[in-house]
């Protein structure tokens, strides 16, 4: 858990995988589907929490690699 001050907010991306926690960099992004929904609604946005559960890169590049052959040769 992040302790946040008033009207602060973290948007996060959750690794189902590897549980790997990462910080939404597009804020930008983020603070403008905030607006959309408010103007849409009409609703007083005070803060929000977003989290985004999926792959991180890392795992999706493991789920992809073609599996390893293991030889077959003694020592």
């Amino acid at each position: 858990y992040v302790l946040l001050a008033p009207g602060e907010h973290l948007d996060l991306l959750v690794c189902r995988d590897c549980g790997s926690v990462s910080e939404v960099e597009d804020a930008a992004a983020v603070r403008e589907l905030e607006q959309c929904i408010a103007a849409r609604s009409g609703f007083s946005v005070l803060y929000h929490e977003l989290e985004f559960y999926g792959t991180c890169p890392g795992c999706q590049r493991s789920k992809s690699a073609p599996p390893r052959l293991q030889s077959s040769q003694s020592a």
